[in-house]
C-alpha cells in the first residue's frame, strides 16, 4: 500500500523553483529546464502506486482512473487558459492572439506538446518566449502517457512479475534509444514529443512495481540519495539552451530522481529529511499551480515590456505574483475540486463540468483563431501596425531548408519557368527575409533568381552550428550547395545574405531571449561557447567565396540588417494604441560596434576582384537606425525585415549593385 511521502513533495519543490527561476532569466539556474524530468518520474512513480494498489485489490478502473486526473489537472488548467485568453484579448495583437487560440486549443485535448513542436523553433528558440501556454507541453506528455500506461498495467498485472517488469524495462530502453538518436538528428521532436519521453515516465513506474532491489545498509541510501540530489542540482547548475537534450543529457537529473525516491523506499535519510521540512512540502503542495501560472504571467510581461528578456525587478515580481496565484489557485481550485462527497463534487458533475469547461473554452479559441485574432479590437492605424509581423516573404516556407536535389525556390522574372537562371541568392533567415527586395531588383533588371537558404546557417563552407542539439546541418547544406553549384553553369552572379554579426559573436543583443549560436567544425568537438565563432566565420566565409570565385562566379555580398532587440510591429502598434514610447533603438555607431569583426570580414573579402559588399546599416542608420516609415514597420520581429522593409531598403540597393556588375 502507497504511502503519503512528505520528501516527495519536497522533491516537487526541488522540480519547480528551478523552473520558475530558470524561466525568470536566473542565469546561475541555466539548466532550471531538467526540473520538468523531475516531474516526470515523481508523475511515474505515484500515478503506478495507485494503480499497482487498486490492481492488487481487484478494484481497478478506467473510469475512475481518469475521474482523478480530471480532479487533478483540469480545473486548474482551465482558469489559467481562461485568464490566458482574457490577458491576450486585452494586451496581444492579432497575430499573437491567434497564436494563444490555437495552442488554448491543443491544451484543452492534451496535443499541445505536438503544436509547438510544430508552431515554434524549438522550446529554447527566441520565438517561444512569448507563448503563454508553451509550458503545457509536459501535461500534454504526461496525459498521453496515461492514455495508454494504465491500460497496458491492466492488461500486464496479473501476468508473471518478470514478464511485467521486462516490457516496462525494454519499452524505457527502446524510449531512451529514440531519445539519444532523435536529439541528434530532429532535436525540436525529441524535446517535445512522448516517444522520447516516455522513460523518464517509465523510471518511475519500474521504481513502484519494485524493479530495483532494496538494501538494510543504512550507509548506502544515504550515499544515494545524497548523490541522486547532486546529481539534479549539478544538472541545473551546468546545463543550459545548447545542451543536447533530452538523450543522455537527461540521465542524471531523472536518476538523481530516482534515487531519492528508491532511497527513501528503504527507510529513512538525511537527505529526504530536508526535503520533507515543511516549507519545501508546502511548496511541493503548490507546485503544480505554481507551475500552471508562473510562464503566462512572465510571457506576457515581456509582451507588455517588448523584450523577450526581462529585467531583474519586473522578473522578481512576476515570480513573486506566481507564488500568491499558486497559493490561490491550490487553496481556492485545487483542493475544492479534488474533494468528494458530500463535502465535494460527484463523478458526474466532475465530469459534465468538465466537458462544458472543454466545449466552452474551444468554442471560444476557436472563435479567435477564426477571426484571425480579432484585429477589429484596434483602431485601423494600429492594426496596420501589428499587421507588418505578418508582413512577410510570400514564397512558400519549405523554401527555407530545401535541398538542391528537392528543387530550390525560384523568383524574379520567368519565376514560373525552369531552366537556366542568372542569379543564386544563399544564405540563412535573413536572407530569406531580403528575398523580396532582390526579387524587384531582379525582375527591373529582367534577370530570374534561385533562393537556397536554411535557417540558422550563414553561407559559411566547412562551419556548422553546434547549438541547437543539430551538429553538422549547417555544414552538410552549404557543402551540398556548393556541390550544386559546381555542377552549373548559369547563375554567373551569387548573393550572399545572413545575419553576419550572430554568426561572428555569437551572443545575442541586449533584449533577445535564446541562446548563444555557437560555430564549430563539423567533425567537432563542439564547443560550449561562442569563444571561437570570429576565427570560424572568417575561415568559412572565405572559403565560400573562394570556391565560388574559383567557378568564374562574382559575388554580392549584402551586408547585415541592424538588430533592434524589440519586436518592432508589436512595439510601433502598442506605441499607436497606448501612446506609450518605443523602446530606445541603436544608432550607426552601436551596429557597427556590434558588427566590427563580421564588417572586417566583409571588407576584406570585398577587396578582392569580383567580390563587392553592398552595406545595408548606413542606409538604415542616419544615425538613429529606422524601424518604421510612418506607420508601417521595416521589421516583421527584431531583426528580420518585413516584405516592406526589404522591398524599401534592399531593392534600390541591390539595383544598384546589379548595374555595377
Amino acid at each position: 500500500m502507497q504511502t503519503y511521502r512528505p520528501d516527495i513533495d519536497g522533491l516537487r519543490a526541488v522540480a519547480v523553483i528551478p523552473v520558475v527561476l530558470y524561466h525568470a532569466g536566473l542565469p546561475a539556474l541555466s539548466g532550471g529546464f531538467v526540473g520538468v524530468d523531475v516531474f516526470f518520474v515523481i508523475s511515474g512513480f505515484l500515478i503506478t502506486g495507485i494503480l499497482r494498489d487498486e490492481l492488487a485489490a481487484g478494484r481497478f478502473s478506467i473510469i475512475g482512473f481518469y475521474e482523478r486526473r480530471a480532479r487533478r489537472i483540469l480545473p486548474a488548467l482551465a482558469a489559467v487558459i481562461l485568464a490566458c485568453l482574457a490577458a491576450g484579448l486585452a494586451l496581444a495583437g492579432p497575430k499573437e492572439l491567434e497564436r494563444l487560440a490555437q495552442s488554448a486549443l491543443a491544451t484543452l485535448f492534451f496535443g499541445s506538446n505536438i503544436w509547438f513542436w510544430q508552431a515554434t523553433s524549438g522550446y529554447f528558440a527566441p520565438d517561444a518566449e512569448l507563448e503563454p501556454l508553451l509550458h503545457s507541453w509536459s501535461l500534454a506528455v504526461e496525459e498521453q502517457f496515461y492514455i495508454v500506461f494504465p491500460i497496458l498495467l491492466w492488461l500486464l498485472f496479473p501476468r508473471p512479475r518478470w514478464l511485467l517488469l521486462g516490457v516496462i524495462w525494454a519499452a524505457c530502453a527502446a524510449s531512451l534509444a529514440i531519445a539519444v538518436i532523435g536529439v541528434a538528428r530532429a532535436p525540436s521532436a525529441s524535446f517535445y514529443l512522448i516517444p522520447t519521453r516516455a522513460w523518464e515516465l517509465g523510471l518511475g513506474v519500474v521504481l513502484a512495481l519494485g524493479g530495483l532491489p532494496g538494501t538494510r545498509a543504512v550507509w548506502l541510501r544515504e550515499a544515494i540519495a545524497l548523490a541522486g540530489l547532486a546529481a539534479i542540482l549539478g544538472a541545473m547548475l551546468l546545463y543550459d539552451g545548447a545542451t543536447p537534450f533530452p538523450g543522455l543529457a537527461a540521465l542524471p537529473p531523472c536518476l538523481g530522481t530516482a534515487a531519492l525516491i528508491w532511497a527513501g523506499m528503504q527507510g529513512p535519510t538525511l537527505t529526504g529529511r530536508i526535503l520533507a521540512l515543511r516549507p519545501m512540502v508546502f511548496v511541493g503542495l503548490i507546485s503544480y499551480s505554481l507551475y500552471l501560472w508562473h510562464w503566462p504571467l512572465m510571457a506576457f510581461l515581456r509582451l507588455h515590456l517588448g523584450s523577450a528578456v526581462l529585467p531583474f525587478w519586473p522578473a522578481a515580481a512576476a515570480v513573486a505574483a506566481a507564488f500568491v496565484m499558486a497559493v490561490l489557485s491550490w487553496a481556492l481550485i485545487e483542493r475544492p475540486f479534488r474533494r468528494r462527497p458530500p463535502a465535494g463534487f460527484s463523478r458526474r458533475t466532475i465530469f459534465s463540468a468538465s466537458a462544458a469547461t472543454i466545449a466552452g473554452l474551444g468554442l471560444l479559441s476557436a472563435v479567435i483563431w477564426a477571426g484571425g485574432g480579432l484585429p477589429e479590437r484596434f483602431p485601423p492605424i494600429v492594426r496596420a501596425a501589428f499587421a507588418a509581423a505578418r508582413d512577410i516573404n510570400t514564397a512558400p516556407a519549405d523554401c527555407v531548408g530545401r535541398l538542391p536535389e528537392a528543387g530550390l525556390c525560384r523568383f524574379g522574372a520567368d519565376a514560373d519557368r525552369d531552366g537556366p537562371a542568372d542569379v543564386l541568392l544563399w544564405g540563412d533567415s535573413h536572407a530569406f527575409a531580403s528575398m523580396p527586395g532582390v526579387d524587384a531588383a531582379l525582375r527591373a533588371a529582367g534577370l530570374s533568381g534561385i533562393f537556397a537558404g536554411r535557417n540558422g546557417c550563414p553561407p559559411l563552407l566547412g562551419v556548422t552550428r553546434a547549438d541547437g542539439g543539430r551538429p553538422g546541418d549547417c555544414a552538410a547544406f552549404a557543402a551540398a550547395v556548393m556541390t550544386w553549384l559546381q555542377g552549373r553553369t548559369d547563375m554567373k552572379l551569387v548573393i550572399l545574405s545572413a545575419r553576419w554579426a550572430l554568426a561572428a559573436e555569437g551572443w545575442r543583443v541586449p533584449g533577445e531571449a535564446g541562446g548563444p549560436a555557437i560555430l564549430a567544425r563539423p567533425e567537432g568537438p563542439y564547443p560550449r561557447d561562442p569563444s571561437g565563432n570570429a576565427a570560424l566565420f572568417r575561415e568559412g566565409l572565405a572559403a565560400t567565396v573562394a570556391a565560388l570565385r574559383a567557378t568564374g562566379r562574382r559575388v554580392i555580398i549584402l551586408g547585415g540588417v541592424p538588430e533592434i532587440g524589440w519586436n518592432v510591429p508589436d512595439q510601433l502598434a502598442r506605441h499607436l494604441h497606448w501612446g506609450r514610447p518605443l523602446p530606445p533603438v541603436p544608432d550607426l555607431a552601436a551596429v557597427q560596434r556590434r558588427a566590427a569583426r563580421a564588417d572586417a570580414v566583409l571588407r576584406a573579402l570585398a577587396a578582392q576582384e569580383g567580390v563587392q559588399l553592398v552595406p545595408l546599416a548606413p542606409a538604415m542608420c542616419t544615425p538613429l537606425c529606422r524601424v518604421a516609415e510612418g506607420e508601417r514597420a521595416l521589421y516583421h520581429d527584431d531583426d528580420h525585415l518585413s516584405r516592406f522593409g526589404a522591398i524599401r531598403v534592399i531593392a534600390p540597393l541591390v539595383m544598384a549593385a546589379l548595374a555595377r556588375n
